[in-house]
């Protein structure tokens, strides 16, 4: 056959290439992202073996005779062949495993938990490298443990709940079904929080009886209160309402046992005075009132007071009876009553002075006050004891905080110092107890260390360490973990440390120590990779925001419970403000609420001490009343009013008052009948009619006694006296002149006549006078006679007018003219009486007007116009003398020189009231003032009263402003409001200067202070996060925003954070689609379908910008126009070398082949020219050919790269036929996809890894996937996963390095360079102790800023004073 003929017949046959030699297909390699975005996990691999490259198929060949070509055995192909079935038969093995273990997990999922176990250790006797298999039973039996722990954790809800403690039982299931999810479980929570609702609603009802208990409490009225607690306790058993109801119970007791006491006392009195032992039921009626007050017993004590003292007629009584009340108070003073001893004494003084009950009394009332001062004295040393130990607790200086409060203890007695005693005493018996167990867990640790039980010896450290920290025990912890890392080294070692920190974890969360268990979870993972682990680190995720959920709400309720009892404060009701308080305590602890409790503390203790004075006042009060002492007992009501508000007390001074006005109309009406009746004694005592007005004037003394009374009264006594002394005189003169008379001697019987009237004037003297002269007349007969008499008689009475006596001259004259008519007498008789006319007519008009002005003297006198009623009496004594005008005069005299001493009193009042208005003690001075106004009332006076009043009640309102603004301003600080709130605060200052308030200003000042700080460092973060946005880093500035409002939450960035939310999701959906584009064009390329993957990079970027695959995307564009265009040069040169081979020119045609192959590669073409160029071998080449080829791959083979050996294979096949070869080809091929397949597992389980953060295992399983199937990117990849662990390793030993650096700082106090460290050190690497530290290590710095400042201040003040 000729050669033309040869080429011609081979255009019309076919070479066909049996179906069993290895099909022309790429083998397809995942694509990984830059090794810049290696904190990223790489796609999965979308190439996979039998996806064909690009390219147009090429027209159907023409035919060829196959030629059969015998080829000597490839060398070294049963090796491989052994090799092929060794890896065939463990795979086998791995697939019975696997299907061992899904046996299994049916089995857990029917709940036959331990079928399941024995299923996975039957697995893993199959196949003991299996991963998931030794997972699997890792997982199973945790979850065994689980199960068991749930099942004991629901028994003990259950338990829980049949003792009705709802809350402890809800959480005990709700643990159990973290643990494992069961419906029995559930149905129990279902019914545990119905049980807790009902519950808590019974709690509320329990505090609203016990806030109502507590309020009628504080208003005395303690059965109901008792009544209230009971229902109370029936509801719920609060420890608030338990301590309460025993305390009203105790008070209740007390009560009863008093009142029985009193009783007993009042029936034993009433007894006695029925048989009229009056002084003796008096004693025990006023016993009786030291047990109870009453108002009954009161005015029964004060009647027979009355009735004693009016019994007490004579001295002798009333010094007998002082002498037993002043028995009585020495009796009361030595058994330390001294109250009652002052009372008695005070009474024995009333009844009759003595010196020495005076004394007594005296040194009874002063000790009373020293008493009373040194007890003030030691309650307030008691309460600045208190708050340095209240101020010690809140530093956490707790043991020095309880020798403070045990020192306010024994000073001065309180409940508040007994409660923080017996509460701080607890704490720290909890503390020591806490520091011995975590001691022994130390020293338990040590000797597990000692003997190698390293692991052991690190949970023992850890749980000592959560007990009780402490420097050592937490260097111990680094060294073992140290120790422990290094230890780890095989796959068996990481395992069953990771299976041991999972389940101490667990033991953790069930303890409820979530922090904790996270921090064994973590390293659990970070040591080897577990869905199950993974499973329970997410529901411990859950966990710890469920808790900061319970936290945020717990804190809102705390709020709220603080607002109502701000609310309570406000409206007066401490009692139930401190329990509401306290709730909130126990709800959370707030520091304004804790100093809330102080300050209602303070009220409480100021409240008990005013009500404390305010009861001895009342009772001082009725003492005094019952001593008839009413205008000091109306004082000592009042001024316990003042202090507190008691309808008791209200009812007494009405009662006082009544008594008190009634007492001053009776003095008054008294005084004045006094005041008339000594007006007659001296009318009467000036018409000399003295019996009468000596009873007049004893009378009046009676009612009124004054020293001038006494005065009138001796003096009309002693002229009573000396007119008796006259009578009895005139009486014996008369005897005498009687007997003269008789014997016949009349002259010497006149005489002696004459001279008894002038001693004694009687109607029988003048009757003898006139029978005797008459006697004489009639015996001297003569006319010389009886004119010598007569002119005798007349020349008397001239001497006697000359003397002024005209009565006396015109009797003398009228005798003279009887015994001689013609003596010449008449003249003088007229003389005289015209004479005696005129003057009666003048002493009368005289009279008559002294009398006008004489009342009007008194009348001015009893209206209290004393100066004027003294000119009107000095005027009446100067028109007429008389007796009464004297006596007004001095007794007007007198009382205007009291009422001068008595206003000289109140004026001094006034000033001291004056004085204590001005050091703004308005109450005293009030008080002053009222005593005062009580004794001299002016203008002045009433307007200083009114004007004191008025300011406290401008002052008390202001108070109520104050507290009121206080409150609202404790309210905003609760809530953040701190502007808001200063200003509050400021304004409750501006009402009224107080301690708390100024304290609150500058504590709040402070937070300003430290929240400007924070927002502007929460501004220049803000600041940073707009810089990310505008650069489009939506997510970062989301970040960066999220941080600025944890710092400083703002109202304006908390709105714009949803909106930058919304935008950053529409990033992240715009990124994850750009990404998908992206990836799905790096598939489309990994197949080689240039075209298409073009396409989706550019809609890629125009969703996100990314400059790598911008550039990328730009160079494959022009890669996908040049492959087009050798494309289309490729199919012409093609088409070309068709045309040449059916004309026959099957060598040019190959050249055309060639030639396209080299412009664009074409797998079917590429066989198609291979075979044409077979064909057109020599069969010496083509052996040659074939069998190069095949060495070739024999070589790579051996040298496990078995994919390059395949496609040698491949081509020596294509050069002459092997059936050795060809099944040699297939087992290999198999193996290439088996290993393929595995390599894509690992990668795709490094992905897992890589996704959780833990590069290191994900470095690992990238490595075993190359050592099956090499893949470029991937190795790329690995470079850079491992640049990126040395970086991170380098991060870690430099922060740790800053960290002990910085601890060695702290100990030697250089706090603020050791905070600089720490912080640096967590900028490294994150790191929750060293933020505990830092945030501690900050509050130092700030207390140091302000000693520091206070320090500056200080020394400032030293200097000014200095200078």
């Amino acid at each position: 056959m000729t050669k033309r003929t040869f080429f011609l017949t081979m255009m019309v046959c076919i070479l066909v290439v049996p179906a069993s030699v290895l099909p022309a297909q790429a083998i397809g390699e995942p694509v990984l992202p830059d090794v810049a975005s290696a904190d990223e996990p790489p796609p999965l691999p979308s190439g996979m073996p039998g996806q064909s490259g690009g390219g147009s198929r090429l027209p159907a060949l023409p035919g060829l005779s196959d030629l059969e070509v015998d080829l000597e055995p490839l060398p070294g192909l049963d090796t491989l062949n052994q090799e092929v079935a060794s890896a065939d038969a463990r795979a086998a093995a791995i697939r019975k495993a696997l299907d061992k273990v899904d046996e299994a997990r049916a089995l857990w999922q029917r709940g036959d938990l331990d079928g399941a176990i024995a299923l996975v250790e039957e697995a893993l006797r199959l196949d003991a490298e299996s991963e998931e298999a030794r997972g699997e039973l890792l997982s199973m039996t945790e979850g065994r443990k689980n199960f068991q722990a749930a099942r004991a954790l629901r028994e003990e809800g259950r338990a829980l709940l049949s003792r009705d403690m709802a809350a402890e039982a809800v959480v005990k299931f709700r643990e159990s079904l973290g643990l494992w999810k069961d419906d029995e479980t559930s149905a129990l929570l279902e019914q545990g929080v119905k049980r807790q609702t009902y519950l808590g609603e019974m709690r509320e009802t329990a505090s609203r009886l016990l806030r109502e208990a507590l309020a009628d409490e504080g208003a005395g009225k303690f059965d109901d209160a008792l009544s209230k607690l009971r229902e109370s306790l029936r509801a719920v058993s609060l420890p608030e309402a338990r301590e309460a109801a025993g305390r009203i119970e105790a008070l209740v007791r007390e009560r009863d046992e008093r009142k029985a006491k009193a009783d007993d006392l009042k029936t034993r009195a009433q007894a006695l005075e029925k048989d009229g032992r009056l002084e003796e039921a008096l004693d025990l009626f006023e016993e009786s009132l030291r047990y109870v007050q009453d108002k009954a017993v009161n005015e029964t004590a004060a009647r027979l007071h009355a009735t004693i003292d009016a019994r007490l007629a004579t001295d002798e009584q009333k010094k007998t009876r002082a002498a037993a009340l002043a028995r009585k108070g020495a009796e009361l003073e030595r058994i330390g009553s001294l109250e009652e001893a002052l009372a008695s004494y005070e009474a024995s003084i009333a009844l009759w002075q003595d010196a020495k009950a005076e004394e007594a009394a005296g040194r009874l009332a002063a000790a009373i006050r020293e008493k009373a001062r040194i007890e003030g004295e030691k309650k307030e040393r008691a309460y600045r004891l208190f708050q340095e130990g209240y101020d010690l607790e809140l530093t956490d200086h707790t043991e020095e905080a309880l020798a403070k409060y045990r020192e306010s203890r024994l000073t001065w007695p309180d409940k508040e110092a007994e409660d923080a005693v017996r509460r701080l005493q607890a704490q720290l018996s909890e503390r020591r107890d806490r520091k011995a167990k975590a001691t022994g867990m130390a020293a338990k640790a040590s000797e597990l260390e000692q003997s190698g039980k390293v692991e052991d010896a690190l949970d023992e450290y850890l749980a000592s360490q959560a007990l009780w920290p402490d420097p050592q025990i937490a260097k111990a912890v680094d060294r073992l973990r140290v120790v422990i890392r290094e230890r780890i080294q095989s796959k068996e070692e990481k395992q069953l440390r990771a299976g041991r920190l999972f389940r101490s974890g667990s033991e953790l969360e069930r303890a409820g120590d979530l922090d904790g268990a996270r921090e064994r979870f973590a390293e659990s993972l970070a040591l080897l990779p577990d869905p199950k682990v993974e499973e329970a680190m997410t529901r411990l995720e859950g966990k710890i925001v469920e808790r900061g959920r319970n936290e945020a709400d717990a804190r809102a309720k705390a709020l709220s419970l603080f607002t109502e009892a701000s609310d309570l404060e406000l409206r007066g009701e401490l009692e139930a403000a401190r329990v509401k308080l306290r709730e909130s305590q126990s709800v959370v602890p707030l520091r304004d609420a804790e100093e809330a409790i102080r300050r209602i503390g303070e009220k409480i203790r100021a409240a008990d001490e005013r009500k404390a004075r305010a009861a001895g006042l009342s009772r001082n009060g009725a003492r005094l009343e019952r001593l008839g002492r009413l205008p000091e007992a109306l004082a000592a009501y009042e001024e316990s009013a003042s202090l507190v508000t008691a309808a008791e007390v209200d009812e007494s001074i009405l009662r006082v008052q009544g008594k008190v006005d009634a007492l001053a109309r009776e003095s008054a009406e008294k005084k004045e009948r006094a005041v008339r009746l000594a007006q007659e004694s001296a009318e009467l005592e000036s018409l000399g009619r003295l019996d009468e007005a000596f009873t007049a004037m004893r009378e009046s003394r009676t009612l009124d006694p004054t020293k001038e009374k006494d005065e009138a009264f001796a003096r009309l006594n002693a002229r009573l006296l000396e007119r008796k002394a006259s009578e009895d005189r005139g009486n014996e003169l008369y005897t005498k002149a009687e007997i003269l008379e008789k014997a016949g001697r009349l002259e010497d019987a006149l005489a002696g006549y004459e001279t008894s009237r002038s001693v004694y004037r009687s109607d029988r003297v003048l009757e003898a006078l006139a029978r005797v002269q008459s006697a004489i007349l009639d015996r001297a007969r003569t006319g010389e006679e009886r004119r010598a008499l007569a002119a005798a008689r007349a020349a008397r009475g001239t001497a006697l007018e000359g003397q002024g006596q005209l009565d006396e001259a015109l009797a003398e004259f009228n005798a003279s003219a009887e015994l001689s008519p013609d003596i010449g007498t008449d003249a003088a008789v007229a003389r005289l009486r015209g004479a005696i006319g005129e003057r009666d007519r003048m002493r009368a008009d005289a009279r008559a007007d002294a009398g006008r002005l004489l009342e009007d003297a008194l009348r001015l006198e009893r209206a209290g116009k004393l100066d004027e009623a003294l000119a009107k009496a000095r005027e009446s004594a100067s028109k007429a003398s008389d007796s009464r005008s004297d006596t007004a005069i001095e007794r007007i005299e007198k009382a205007l020189a009291e009422r001068e001493a008595v206003i000289a009193g109140a004026r001094a009042l006034f000033r001291e009231a004056l004085d204590l208005e001005v050091g703004g003690k308005l109450q005293d001075a009030l008080s002053k003032l009222r005593q005062s106004n009580r004794t001299w009332e002016t203008a002045e006076t009433s307007e200083a009263v009114e004007r004191v009043t008025k300011a406290i009640r401008e002052r008390e309102e202001k108070q109520e402003l104050a507290l009121k603004s206080y409150l609202e301003g404790g309210k905003l600080e609760a809530s953040g409001r701190l502007e808001e709130a200063l200003a509050k605060f400021e304004e409750s200052l501006g009402f009224f200067r107080d301690k708390d308030a100024y304290d609150a200003v500058t504590r709040v000042n402070r937070k300003i202070v430290d929240a400007a700080k924070k927002r502007e460092a929460a501004r220049q973060i803000a600041t940073e996060a707009e810089e990310l946005r505008k650069i489009g880093d939506l997510e970062g500035a989301f970040a960066k925003y999220q941080e600025s409002y944890a710092l400083f939450p703002d109202k304006e960035l908390g709105s714009e954070l949803a909106k930058i939310a919304a935008e950053a999701k529409l990033d992240r959906d715009r990124r994850a689609r750009a990404e998908k584009l992206a990836d799905e064009g790096h598939s489309l390329l990994k197949e080689g379908r240039e075209r298409e993957a073009f396409e989706r990079f550019t809609e890629s970027l125009a969703l996100r910008s990314d400059s790598v695959l911008e550039k990328r995307t730009k160079a494959l564009g022009e890669k996908v126009r040049a492959d087009e265009e050798r494309l289309a040069r490729a199919r012409g040169l093609r088409s070309e070398g068709i045309a040449l081979q059916k004309q026959g020119n099957p060598e040019e045609a190959l050249k055309k082949y060639r030639e396209s192959l080299g412009v664009r590669s074409d797998p079917e073409l590429q066989a198609y020219a291979d075979q044409l160029e077979t064909l057109l071998l020599s069969e010496k080449e083509r052996r040659e050919k074939a069998a190069a080829f095949r060495a070739e791959g024999i070589a790579l083979q051996k040298n496990g790269r078995n994919a390059e050996a395949l496609e040698k294979y491949r081509q020596s096949l294509s050069y002459r036929k092997d059936p050795q070869l060809e099944t040699h080809v297939k087992k290999l091929y198999e193996k290439i996809q088996r290993d393929m397949r595995e390599a894509v597992r690992l990668r795709n389980e490094g992905v897992a890894l890589q996704k959780t953060g833990r590069l290191k295992d994900a470095l690992r399983i990238y490595k075993l996937s190359l050592s099956l199937y090499p893949m470029p990117d991937l190795e790329a990849h690995v470079k850079g996963i491992e640049r990126k662990i040395a970086e991170q390793a380098e991060r870690t030993k430099l922060a740790a390095l800053l960290y002990n650096e910085a601890t060695v700082l702290r100990k030697q106090g250089k706090i603020e360079a050791a905070l600089e460290k720490y912080r640096r050190s967590v900028e490294l690497v994150p790191n929750k102790r060293a933020e505990d530290i830092i945030k501690a290590l900050e509050k130092d710095v700030v207390k140091l800023n302000e000693r520091r400042e206070r320090e500056e201040a200080l020394r400032k003040g030293k200097q000014g004073s200095g200078k």
